[in-house]
């Protein structure tokens, strides 16, 4: 438990220290934010990678019975998820996290009109998904503490935003992309008018997927999101 709590702990200091104290501001500054995110990113990833590693080295505590509806959410949910993500970090979206370089229109890519925030989004859906499927303590404060987080970074990132853009442009551009999914689309005050990369994202997203749920997640997490299901 002691390192699951330590990758915790760092985790939550890599995302809350860097804009509290400053640092990414004059890394930004330093490197430019293309460099910065990119590395942040990876940091992030790693950091993880290894929060789940130690989340599954951790004792089990169970807190509540599995039934088979509980993985199905995961199994909708997730394609949802890996798109919103993978799409978000390679579309232009000024209003948002992006490793795509920024312009001052807003995002023509698909990811963007559905939410003003795909990546934040991806990660909740994929945290809170996963809730449901594990029963137990571990699990809870993992996911749950990941869901609070990304939900948390929607206003952290809107508060960037304005600062970045000027509080005038922000409004124009947010009131196009609101931070609920598809209310911009299904509203009319966003036009659907996806890149032709948006395809690439979709057809890279399923295939991760689909490969993530027939062998990479058995393969190296050591559970078989299919097996609960009662087919």
């Amino acid at each position: 438990m002691g390192e699951f709590l330590l990758s915790i702990g760092l985790f939550l200091a890599a995302h809350i220290l860097p804009p509290a104290t400053g640092m990414r501001k004059r890394a930004v500054s330093l490197f430019g934010e293309r460099p910065y995110l990119i590395a942040y990113s990876l940091v992030s990833i790693l950091l993880l990678v290894w929060m789940i590693l130690a989340a599954l080295r951790a004792p089990y505590l169970a807190l509540w019975g599995q039934a088979a509806w509980q993985f199905w959410v995961p199994l909708v949910l997730m394609p949802f998820s890996i798109w919103l993500i993978i799409a978000g970090l390679f579309e232009p979206n000024p209003l948002s996290i992006t490793l795509a370089k920024r312009d001052e229109k807003f995002t023509t890519g698909l990811a963007g009109q559905v939410t003003r925030h795909p990546v934040l989004w991806g990660f909740f859906l994929w945290a809170a998904s996963h809730i449901p499927a594990n029963g137990d303590f571990v699990a809870l404060v993992l996911f749950g503490g990941l869901s609070l987080l990304a939900a948390g970074g929607v206003f952290l990132v809107d508060r960037r935003a304005r600062r970045r853009l000027g509080i005038e442009q922000w409004r124009i551009l947010a009131a196009q992309a609101p931070v609920t999914p598809l209310l911009g689309l299904l509203s009319g005050r966003m036009k659907f008018r996806p890149a032709p990369k948006s395809l690439l994202w979709i057809a890279l997203s399923l295939g991760f997927y689909l490969w993530t749920v027939l062998s990479a997640h058995r393969q190296f997490l050591g559970s078989d999101p299919l097996a609960g299901l009662g087919l």
